[in-house]
């Protein structure tokens, strides 16, 4: 049983106890994840104990694709959010420890294109920030 839960903790960031941080910039991710990774590559006391996991913006929408292609992050990213026009980058590290087994902290980095404010990512209970009451399931 438990190595299943591992087997799903390592491929999917999301299984784990993760913590969530909205941004309003993008690039402001792009450059903390190019450090964090740079670290975990470089540095002797986070080597190997970095993992950093991307997922872009599902394709469809012309001007968030075009970023997406641009990115130094995510341009050859094939993994994608659960929400449209957001991005996720999870950042993984047994430096902060949590969760029924005692294992590794996910911190997830996040951040919803402007003028998409009904996401998944800014609105997980899916509620319309147009209407209130009204689901994005509903409209």
């Amino acid at each position: 049983m438990i190595a299943k839960v591992r087997a799903a903790q390592d491929s999917d960031p999301e299984y784990d106890l993760h913590l969530g941080i909205l941004f309003n910039s993008l690039e402001e991710i792009e450059e903390r994840v190019v450090r964090i990774r740079d670290a975990g590559l470089n540095d002797p006391d986070l080597r190997g104990r970095v993992k950093i996991i991307l997922n872009r913006a599902r394709p469809g929408t012309g001007e968030v694709d075009e970023r997406m292609d641009q990115s130094p992050l995510f341009s050859g990213v094939r993994r994608y959010t659960y929400g449209r026009n957001g991005i996720q980058a999870f950042v993984e590290t047994d430096i902060f420890l949590t969760g029924a087994l005692g294992d590794k902290f996910v911190f997830e980095l996040d951040y919803v294109f402007p003028g998409y404010s009904d996401n998944i990512l800014t609105n997980p209970a899916g509620v319309s920030l147009e209407s209130e009451g009204t689901t994005s399931a509903q409209r």
